[in-house]
């Protein structure tokens, strides 16, 4: 007997600018959970969840319990801190 599969399907609305709305098909193979940012990064888990909801580092979005993050949204933070300026706490 066979099991039917099922696919989440989300769209984002997309505004042209002229009051177009389109809507873009995103898929859940483009979501990336705080464990895989996590270890991609090097560091703790905890660590990547305090940035992540309590000092706003990058979007996610919240599902349940779970925290999510747009594969583009981590791209462009990625991006973002390679040429990021570091200033040592506590120095002038």
């Amino acid at each position: 007997m066979s099991r039917t599969v099922y696919k989440a399907v989300i769209y984002t609305e997309m505004d042209d600018g002229k009051g177009n709305l389109t809507f873009k098909r995103v898929t859940t193979s483009r979501w990336v959970t705080v464990p895989q940012i996590a270890a991609s990064v090097g560091v703790a888990p905890q660590t990547m969840y305090r940035s992540i909801v309590d000092d706003g580092i990058m979007p996610f979005y919240r599902i349940n319990s779970q925290i999510r993050v747009r594969a583009e949204d981590f791209a462009a933070w990625l991006e973002n801190c390679r040429n990021a300026e570091y200033e040592r706490p506590g120095v002038k």
